[in-house]
């Protein structure tokens, strides 16, 4: 069975529909929630996957760690992802991909 492929680009309309009417939107919502994507596609376009909290920031370009959380935080309550952290500083957190397209139907 053939693999279902990765609607980047359907996935990074949504975002940008999205982010026109939400005026809460910031530079780092949108700069972590590129590298979620990208990050996903180069892992084999996986939906659920683990992400160390240096690589998210490091790759997002986000320097401090209480940033980086409250724009998790805000995609989650957004809708775009389902984010399970860490139980301590040495597990690694879960980050899993369930974008919403413009009429609130899940893409995947």
């Amino acid at each position: 069975m053939q693999p279902k492929p990765f609607p980047i680009y359907q996935l990074m309309d949504a975002f940008e529909a999205f982010s026109h009417g939400e005026p809460d939107v910031k530079p780092q919502h949108r700069s972590l929630y590129y590298f979620l994507l990208g990050y996903a596609r180069k892992r084999g376009n996986l939906m659920r996957y683990n992400l160390p909290y240096e690589t998210g920031m490091h790759g997002s370009g986000i320097g401090a760690w209480a940033t980086y959380d409250a724009a998790l935080r805000a995609l989650v309550q957004w809708g775009f992802l389902v984010y399970t952290p860490g139980a301590n500083r040495f597990k690694v957190p879960i980050i899993e991909l369930t974008f919403l397209n413009p009429t609130d139907d899940l893409l995947m």
